[in-house]
């Protein structure tokens, strides 16, 4: 691997590291690589070179200037040094990446003087050190040239080994002024990424042939729609993988939104903001040079839940509904029913329901509820109940106010209790059917007393004495 693009890839990922995230992402990240070199000082038409490049780079900002995803860097060779110093290293990052500000472009631009060498080579190995801190998004490169390469580097092996770096840059190369016989030289710049080479003879050249790779690096070529089942849209995140990667390229928001991505194949997943349904698109290929669209079908229905008695007498309690996909959970939801069925509207999918009717610990479970889009699915729970009395005496049977805990045992362990305060010595609790202990506590000795497990059944009315000495 070339040395300079080897050291900025090992600069980037320690870079990576320690410098902190960007304020935003941008879906487009277009670094300028700029020629001011000595060359540039001549002149086409009365004006020199390095003046109409400068001119046509603000004509070309300010088109760009409305576009909120675009994020623009400026690296500017040959500006640093005079000729006779032969600076082979004299190329800087002038402007790092960051939302395209027109003023401060046109006051980079109007101290850029061109003097010195064409390190092509050296200039393109440092692509890696300027996208640093660039998570999401295209990446792409613009270079305006003059001429070829000057300080003996082999900007054509940089090229391809920027490429193979698993970057993703694309570069396209706009030589300006040069012979057809340079301009061949150039193509193996652009071939390894599948970039463009424009040819600019002058200054209407120049911003035709700019317009022409910065609109083809910002067009679009996958657009995803996302609606519901009767096609109303949906407001979604829309994320972007690499087809079975963890690591998200771009994440755009609405009911539609456009991404510019290398050909390859991409996983597309997609989440509601309302509801957190969730829907992952996977295989989704795009060629090269065409467009795709994707349609997103986020469908509903509906799932009706009612809590009853083991007598068919509707109850209270709380139900949650949760969505797996592929064994992971996802999201849930819940709601208190107040004796009343309950509807929720869900996304298609699998679903397990869980309903209790107090916070005592003990909950029904029905796994691998399916809805469909359209349709509606009923489930009801059906619960045990019954009815413990306890009193609270002294030695003498005379009533004692006290504080009682009933214990719901699980496995034998406590899962959950109730308590009440008993002034007239007796407490009075609904419980569902199953395994319980007592923690009683006098009010004004605070002696504790303890009943060990016992069972309850349904419809059992059981009365339980608790007996201070």
């Amino acid at each position: 691997m070339n040395y300079f693009l080897k050291s900025a890839i090992g600069l980037l990922m320690a870079l990576c590291l320690c410098l902190p995230a960007q304020a935003k992402d941008f879906s487009h990240n277009l670094l300028i690589i700029l020629d001011a070199s000595g060359s540039m000082m001549g002149r086409i038409q009365g004006k020199s070179k390095m003046r109409i490049a400068n001119q046509t780079l603000l004509d070309l900002c300010g088109k760009l200037a409305k576009q909120k995803d675009l994020a623009l860097a400026v690296r500017v060779y040959g500006h640093q040094s005079d000729k006779k110093k032969k600076d082979c290293q004299d190329s800087k990052l002038e402007l790092a990446f960051d939302r395209l500000e027109v003023k401060k472009v046109k006051s980079l631009l109007a101290r850029v003087k061109p003097r010195g060498y064409t390190p092509l080579a050296y200039s393109l190995a440092q692509a890696p050190q300027d996208f640093a801190g660039i998570k999401r998004g295209k990446r792409t490169i613009v270079l305006i040239t003059d001429g070829l390469e000057t300080c003996g580097g082999d900007p054509c092996l940089v090229a391809k080994e920027l490429a193979q770096s698993g970057l993703e840059i694309k570069l396209h190369v706009v030589g300006f002024g040069l012979k057809n016989k340079e301009m061949k030289q150039l193509e193996c710049l652009v071939k390894p990424s599948g970039g463009m080479i424009l040819p600019a003879r002058n200054a209407s050249e120049l911003a035709r042939a700019l317009d022409t790779v910065v609109k083809k690096s910002l067009e679009p070529n996958l657009i995803v729609a996302v609606q519901d089942s009767k096609g109303k849209p949906r407001l979604c995140h829309i994320e972007i993988f690499k087809s079975k990667a963890s690591k998200s390229l771009d994440l755009r928001q609405g009911p539609t939104a456009r991404f510019t991505l290398t050909p390859g194949v991409y996983d597309i997943l997609v989440r509601d903001f309302k509801t957190r349904q969730t829907k992952r698109i996977k295989g989704v290929e795009i060629p090269k040079g065409k467009t795709v669209e994707k349609t997103v079908v986020l469908g509903s229905g509906r799932l009706l839940v009612k809590l009853e008695t083991t007598q068919n007498k509707p109850i209270k309690g709380y139900v949650e509904v949760t969505l797996f996909e592929e064994g992971k959970k996802l999201n849930s939801t819940g709601s208190y029913l107040t004796g009343k069925p309950h509807v929720f509207t869900l996304p298609q999918g699998n679903y397990r329901v869980s309903a209790r009717v107090d916070k005592m610990g003990y909950k029904d479970v029905k796994e691998n509820i399916q809805i469909k889009t359209g349709q509606e699915e009923q489930i009801t729970f059906r619960f045990g109940q019954a009815t413990l009395q306890v009193v609270l005496e002294d030695a003498n049977g005379a009533k004692l106010p006290a504080y009682v805990e009933v214990w719901f045992m699980k496995n034998g362990n406590k899962a959950g209790y109730k308590s009440a305060s008993s002034k007239d010595g007796t407490a009075t609790f609904t419980l569902v059917p199953g395994t319980y202990s007592l923690k009683t506590r006098r009010m004004d000795t605070k002696v504790k007393k303890l009943v060990p497990d016992f069972k309850i059944s349904d419809q059992e009315k059981q009365i339980k004495k608790v007996i201070f000495d």
